[in-house]
């Protein structure tokens, strides 16, 4: 007999193939990322996939391969103390930073630094740097013999 996933696993995993990350839906779900990792890989085992789009399949959701959007965080209790932030009236109609940050759609993540870009972007300098060296060096060299030969002809 197999075991189906469990009501949480389901529940983590839909919202995985719609496109949400791990951190976005312990965020949504009050978890914690590495808990979602561990309802998504047991989910997946259970149905017998390894994939975002064989789970999309298995659940009969249409993958796109696109995120959804996050719901805007919940509003604090009215008597909660505000710190740092403006009051509302003084606010610029209704185009505060999370309206701004929101429109970034998926712009709002920054990328990844990945260790191949660094290694040429050193790799480069370095050679700007010898071959500047080298310039400097031969200039330094002709500069020598020119002037050794202007000694000599005196």
């Amino acid at each position: 007999m197999t075991e189906s996933p469990t009501p949480r696993e389901m529940e983590c995993l839909t919202l995985f193939v719609r496109g949400m990350l791990a951190k976005d839906i312990g965020t949504h779900l009050n978890i914690g990322t590495s808990t979602v990792q561990n309802h998504i890989a047991s989910a997946y085992r259970k149905l017998g996939v390894s994939g975002r789009s064989a789970a999309a399949r298995a659940l009969g959701i249409d993958y796109l391969g696109q995120s959804i959007p996050m719901a805007p965080p919940p509003s604090p209790p009215p008597d909660a103390p505000v710190v740092g932030v403006d009051p509302p009236e003084t606010k610029s109609g209704g185009s505060g930073l999370y309206e701004l940050y929101v429109q970034l759609g998926n712009w709002r993540t920054p990328p990844r630094p990945r260790g191949g870009r660094f290694v040429l972007i050193f790799a480069g300098t370095m050679v700007v740097m010898a071959a500047v060296g080298a310039f400097f060096a031969i200039g330094a060299f002709v500069y020598g013999l020119v002037d050794l030969v202007h000694d000599m002809t005196r």
